[in-house]
């Protein structure tokens, strides 16, 4: 007679339910498990300020009303590891930095279709944007000033509007467009 463990199917599945649960648990308590999606102001050169997006699809606006006070705004939570910038908002959803030593922004956008918007209220004062997409379409709007925008994979719109831009399309069918100034594209088909 074969010996052994047996278990009923109720209890079996009792026990299989509890083994997922033990699991998950232990995923989420190392951060092994999903999170929140956050927008990061990372550590870096104080004269810039780099912008990683999540892998979602993120929409990243960049404002500004005086040179060297930058505010960055979304709909996703924002989250700095710098001195001279403060996330703000009851949702968290902003982030401002101050410094006038500014010189480069440079904008990572993630894994999902995203979109960068440079606010018309920007005031450059010859604050370089350099944006990249990721390997979906993406929107990039640059500022009235020098911008490199790149859109990676993925059919993608960039603006350049005013400075004098470097806009490269990438691999896919891009829709790249200049403004006034002396404009370098490249990879764009539209």
């Amino acid at each position: 007679m074969r010996q052994g463990l047996r278990f009923r199917r109720p209890h079996l599945l009792a026990l299989v339910g509890a083994l997922a649960c033990g699991a998950l648990t232990a995923a989420l308590a190392s951060g092994a498990g999903p999170g929140p999606r956050l927008i990061t102001l990372k550590a870096g050169p104080e004269a810039r300020v780099i912008l990683k997006a999540s892998d979602g699809g993120d929409l990243v606006r960049i404002a500004g009303s005086a040179p060297g006070d930058v505010t960055f705004g979304g709909d996703r939570q924002y989250t700095s590891q710098r001195t001279d910038c403060t996330v703000t908002g009851p949702a968290m959803t902003n982030a401002v930095c101050s410094d006038p030593d500014l010189e480069t922004i440079d904008v990572s956008l993630g894994d999902g279709r995203d979109e960068l918007k440079v606010e018309g209220d920007y005031i450059s004062s010859g604050v370089r944007i350099k944006a990249s997409g990721g390997p979906r379409d993406d929107r990039l709007r640059g500022s009235d000033a020098r911008d490199d925008l790149d859109g990676d994979g993925g059919r993608d719109e960039l603006l350049g509007r005013g400075g004098n831009d470097h806009l490269d399309g990438g691999a896919d069918d891009d829709d790249c467009r200049g403004g006034p100034g002396g404009d370098s594209i490249r990879n764009c088909e539209g």
